[in-house]
Protein backbone atom coordinates (compact mmCIF):
# COMPACT_ATOMS: atom_id res chain seq x y z
CA UNK A 1 0.00 0.00 0.00
CA UNK A 2 2.94 2.13 1.27
CA UNK A 3 4.14 1.58 -2.35
CA UNK A 4 1.45 2.59 -4.58
CA UNK A 5 1.18 6.31 -2.39
CA UNK A 6 5.06 6.96 -2.84
CA UNK A 7 4.37 6.31 -6.71
CA UNK A 8 3.51 9.47 -7.60
CA UNK A 9 6.05 11.05 -5.67
CA UNK A 10 8.67 8.77 -7.46
CA UNK A 11 7.82 9.59 -10.28
CA UNK A 12 8.04 12.82 -10.12
CA UNK A 13 11.48 13.31 -8.02
CA UNK A 14 12.56 10.81 -10.96
CA UNK A 15 11.20 13.53 -13.15
CA UNK A 16 13.52 16.26 -11.37
CA UNK A 17 16.65 14.28 -10.83
CA UNK A 18 16.66 13.48 -14.71
CA UNK A 19 16.03 17.09 -15.53
CA UNK A 20 18.25 18.60 -13.18
CA UNK A 21 21.35 15.84 -14.43
CA UNK A 22 21.07 16.71 -17.81
CA UNK A 23 21.17 20.24 -17.02
CA UNK A 24 24.22 19.73 -15.10
CA UNK A 25 25.91 17.16 -17.57
CA UNK A 26 25.40 19.86 -20.57
CA UNK A 27 26.78 22.57 -18.49
CA UNK A 28 29.85 20.14 -17.81
CA UNK A 29 30.12 19.29 -21.05
CA UNK A 30 30.13 22.83 -22.51
CA UNK A 31 32.96 24.17 -19.70
CA UNK A 32 34.86 20.93 -20.83
CA UNK A 33 35.19 21.40 -24.26
CA UNK A 34 35.73 25.48 -23.49
CA UNK A 35 39.01 24.24 -21.48
CA UNK A 36 39.75 21.41 -24.15
CA UNK A 37 39.85 24.24 -26.96
CA UNK A 38 41.83 26.70 -24.42
CA UNK A 39 44.79 23.70 -24.43
CA UNK A 40 45.21 20.57 -22.88
CA UNK A 41 46.56 21.82 -19.21
CA UNK A 42 43.27 23.76 -19.00
CA UNK A 43 41.22 20.76 -19.90
CA UNK A 44 42.78 18.54 -17.53
CA UNK A 45 42.76 20.68 -14.89
CA UNK A 46 39.08 21.12 -15.34
CA UNK A 47 38.68 17.41 -15.87
CA UNK A 48 40.52 16.68 -12.23
CA UNK A 49 38.21 19.42 -10.86
CA UNK A 50 34.96 17.34 -11.97
CA UNK A 51 36.44 13.98 -10.43
CA UNK A 52 37.13 15.83 -7.10
CA UNK A 53 33.58 17.06 -7.30
CA UNK A 54 32.04 13.77 -8.39
CA UNK A 55 34.24 12.17 -5.44
CA UNK A 56 33.17 13.79 -3.16
CA UNK A 57 29.16 13.53 -4.56
CA UNK A 58 29.52 10.23 -4.56
CA UNK A 59 31.22 9.99 -0.97
CA UNK A 60 28.24 12.25 0.68
CA UNK A 61 25.61 9.89 -1.05
CA UNK A 62 27.38 6.45 0.39
CA UNK A 63 27.25 8.21 3.71
CA UNK A 64 24.66 6.82 5.97
CA UNK A 65 21.13 8.50 6.37
CA UNK A 66 18.43 9.54 3.93
CA UNK A 67 20.00 9.94 0.48
CA UNK A 68 16.77 10.83 -1.28
CA UNK A 69 16.49 13.82 1.59
CA UNK A 70 20.08 14.67 0.67
CA UNK A 71 19.48 14.57 -2.98
CA UNK A 72 15.98 16.92 -2.22
CA UNK A 73 18.48 19.62 -0.52
CA UNK A 74 21.66 19.70 -2.57
CA UNK A 75 20.36 17.89 -5.74
CA UNK A 76 21.44 15.55 -7.63
CA UNK A 77 24.91 15.44 -9.74
CA UNK A 78 27.65 17.80 -9.78
CA UNK A 79 28.41 21.10 -11.43
CA UNK A 80 31.31 22.70 -12.50
CA UNK A 81 32.30 26.05 -11.33
CA UNK A 82 32.51 29.31 -13.79
CA UNK A 83 35.67 29.77 -15.45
Amino acid sequence: MADRLMQPVNRAASRRFLREARQKVWHNTVLLQRARVAGESAYLARLAELDVLSAARVADLLAPGNVLLRLAVAGFGVQLPPE
